[in-house]
């Protein structure tokens, strides 16, 4: 199995899922995007910034796709059809300004598109359990999503 990761473009660094990663026993091939985030790891292989389409190439070679909460990393593993686990930046945790991705992410593995981890231990059971776990299909119904994220962000920023 061919795991593809994406950290996104976030000026904070994201090392809380690599950490998870390197921490577990997994034998199939990491490749990661990791933009900011500096990491030293004999199992994964990092491609720093990459274009659009070196991305979608990554997402159409993978089995699998493991992703921060940013929605075009999401939506474009999605619309390729991939089952996709998203692990969050946190605010608590320094690796983003706000929480708006847990929104996302939340709102999108209770609809049952992709896996929601937070914590190592629920990172490797879905890993682990993948080829198990029933994920709908992603068909876009934009006029709906964007509704949703525009009232997000409308809270998020009553908040701030």
């Amino acid at each position: 199995m061919r795991i593809f990761v994406t950290l996104g473009t976030q000026k904070q660094p994201f090392t809380r899922l690599l950490s998870y990663l390197e921490e577990m026993e997994i034998d199939e091939s990491i490749i990661v995007q990791n933009g900011n985030t500096i990491f030293e790891s004999k199992k994964m292989k990092f491609l720093g910034f990459i274009t659009r389409e070196e991305m979608q190439k990554e997402i159409r070679k993978a089995d699998l796709i493991i992703t921060h909460g940013g929605g075009g990393s999401i939506f474009e593993a999605l619309q390729l059809q991939k089952k996709v686990i998203c692990v969050p930046r946190r605010k608590r945790y320094g690796e983003h300004i706000n929480d708006h991705q847990m929104e996302i992410v939340l709102y999108l593995s209770q609809k049952k598109y992709i896996i929601l981890c937070e914590e190592k231990e629920s990172l490797k059971a879905a890993i682990s359990n993948i080829n198990n776990i029933k994920l709908k299909k992603y068909e876009p119904h934009i006029e709906t999503f964007v509704d949703h994220m525009e009232k997000i962000v409308d809270d998020l920023l009553k908040i701030s």
